[in-house]
């Protein structure tokens, strides 16, 4: 008797599929970023190579926040999206105030700024307001508090994750 040897076939489901995807295609935008960042004669002028660079490394890092929320759905702490928006549109803020310095780079930054504190302080509350909901949940349910410090825990891990890029992205720009 012969045995039939089958492949076995590795298949995703769609949801996990649509999260290597995203998290493949924020990679790829960063990448992109920070190559363009090395090489600003890469489009025969500066001045586009940098413009091009930013909006790549702010639409990842914005691509980033959205596959990180999508991952926290089926968590209760809700928020943390908002909050990486808030961070990154910050970010964008300074780094236009550090090398901007002329009145249009004022008025644009004011505005970016406006929106990045706006989603970073609603980014804060919604996760003190969640935290606060879930550990009432768990009184209830006399859970252990393990779950709550858990739920935390993640949710610091992934602002920490994407403090972290940001910071070695404004290090590699040599603003910090």
């Amino acid at each position: 008797m012969e045995k039939k040897n089958k492949e076995k076939k590795i298949v995703f489901s769609e949801k996990i599929d649509d999260s290597i995807s995203g998290f493949a295609l924020v990679i790829t935008f960063i990448v992109v970023g920070i190559f363009l960042l090395f090489n600003k004669g890469y489009f025969g002028n500066e001045a586009v190579a940098i413009i091009i660079q930013w909006l790549f490394i702010i639409i990842g890092c914005l691509g980033f926040s959205t596959e990180i929320s999508k991952m926290n759905k089926n968590r209760g702490i809700k928020g943390i999206d908002n909050l990486i928006t808030g961070i990154v549109l910050i970010v964008v803020w300074a780094t236009i105030y550090y090398f901007i310095k002329y009145w249009i780079g004022n008025v644009i930054g004011f505005f970016i700024l406006i929106i990045g504190l706006y989603g970073g302080c609603k980014g804060m509350i919604e996760i003190g307001y969640s935290i606060m909901e879930i550990s009432k949940t768990h009184r209830k349910e006399e859970k252990n508090k393990l779950n709550v410090i858990k739920e935390v825990i993640l949710m610091l891990s992934e602002i920490a994750g994407i403090s972290l890029i940001v910071v070695q992205i404004l290090q590699i720009i040599k603003i910090i």
